[in-house]
């Protein structure tokens, strides 16, 4: 009860950055919202179902993988602690996702069924929370993109500006990278060398 407590203080402090929070929302976030507890390699949701669930990282890194038309997995985000993530189109719509979330690390999450997100759409700041965080998906997608642009000591450069590049696994971060895991090694070697 007290990790519950603490957890959704951090959450609550995260969202305050985003917009101003009444003290009745704060309530009924509190009482929708459950601590999960997680282990690596433990993944959170089957594809080709729809995603019950949104989460906040306690302490999680967390890999997104997306299945392509071809059937090939990729890596399509990565997300860290103090960060939110779900498949939100399918979360909103309840159809089928071609996502899926594996834990790379850590052991806390808090997690929003569908049923008590929905609860939380009669006050005012869910909407402009959901703004917001769409429109940080956005801007993650198009740095992702601009990304893919770059050669491949380039990418390496910029990715360690945003995550743990010698801690996240090789085979994560070059998936993510669109890299074989032998180019990224290599470019990771003399990102290090440089540092």
């Amino acid at each position: 009860m007290e990790f519950k407590k603490k957890n959704i203080s951090e959450l609550l402090s995260l969202l305050r950055e985003w917009i101003p929070i009444t003290a009745e929302f704060e309530k009924a976030l509190y009482r929708c919202m459950e601590l999960q507890l997680v282990r690596a390699k433990k993944e959170l949701t089957i594809l080709s179902k729809d995603i019950h669930y949104a989460w906040f990282s306690v302490d999680c890194w967390i890999a997104e993988y997306r299945t392509l038309a071809s059937g090939k997995e990729e890596v399509y985000t990565i997300y860290g602690p103090k960060q939110i993530f779900t498949d939100i189109n399918s979360f909103l719509t309840e159809t089928a996702s071609n996502h899926k979330f594996m834990i790379i690390s850590g052991e806390r999450l808090l997690s929003i069924e569908r049923s008590n997100f929905q609860y939380l759409r009669k006050f005012s700041e869910t909407a402009l929370l959901l703004e917001h965080y769409m429109l940080q998906q956005w801007e993650l997608d198009r740095w992702h993109s601009e990304l893919m642009t770059y050669s491949d000591y380039e990418k390496v450069s910029h990715f360690a500006k945003k995550y743990p590049i010698n801690d996240l696994p090789a085979k994560v971060s070059s998936s993510f990278l669109r890299m074989t895991p032998s180019r990224f090694s290599g470019a990771r070697l003399l990102f290090n060398k440089n540092k």
